[in-house]
């Protein structure tokens, strides 16, 4: 069942206040999609924390509604003032829409969890290079990913293991004549370094 603030279906209620403040339809309809975001949010942060200060307040479908409101006009940089938007969406309290900014401001991390990026890997660093690398196509590429998955630990770092797996494929495999300097131009990193890897793991190709 749809739920009703003040009396109204919550999306019929924007539109109104929406006309009052000029809003296009998008702009409702991303303030619709942000009340119902923001609502779980605030659930789950009261959930959490079960002696949260301003419970009511924080709950009230009425204050969530202005602050999606005021949060979706802020990411579309056509910032309202709280106090104009409390004005037009009937709201007595401007302040309650600030308690729910900090609420959800103070408990980031608790409602949405820190996302880390993958470490970027040998192969991502192949991809980037190998079209700048004359007599290098995407069929070589293959070759030496192949390569590179029969070796079992790969002990140096992934600029390294790159420049490494690219100067021996194309000295031994692809028989085109590539200096140790060359290769640690592009890579950005050491000749020695290279030669180390070329060491070890030369067998593999």
């Amino acid at each position: 069942e749809e739920e009703l603030i003040l009396g109204e279906p919550v999306i019929e209620l924007l539109r109104k206040i929406g006309d009052r403040l000029h809003l296009c339809e998008s702009t409702i309809d991303n303030s619709y999609r942000k009340y119902l975001e923001l609502k779980k949010k605030v659930k789950k942060v009261l959930l959490l924390q079960h002696h949260a200060k301003h419970k009511r307040l924080l709950l009230s479908n009425e204050n969530i509604l202005g602050y999606s409101i005021y949060n979706s006009l802020k990411e579309e940089s056509s910032p309202r003032s709280i106090k104009e938007i409390c004005y037009f969406s009937g709201i007595s309290k401007p302040l309650n829409i600030l308690q729910i900014e900090k609420c959800l401001e103070s408990n980031r991390n608790m409602i949405e969890p820190i996302r880390r990026l993958k470490p970027i890997t040998a192969k991502d660093i192949i991809l980037t290079h190998y079209p700048y690398i004359e007599n290098l196509a995407f069929e070589d590429v293959k070759q030496i990913f192949h390569r590179l998955n029969c070796i079992e630990q790969i002990t140096f770092s992934p600029a390294t293991t790159s420049a490494g797996a690219i100067y021996l494929y194309m000295n031994f495999v692809k028989k085109s004549k590539r200096t140790l300097t060359q290769i640690s131009s592009l890579f950005n990193v050491t000749p020695m370094s290279i030669q180390r890897f070329v060491v070890k793991y030369k067998n593999y190709f």
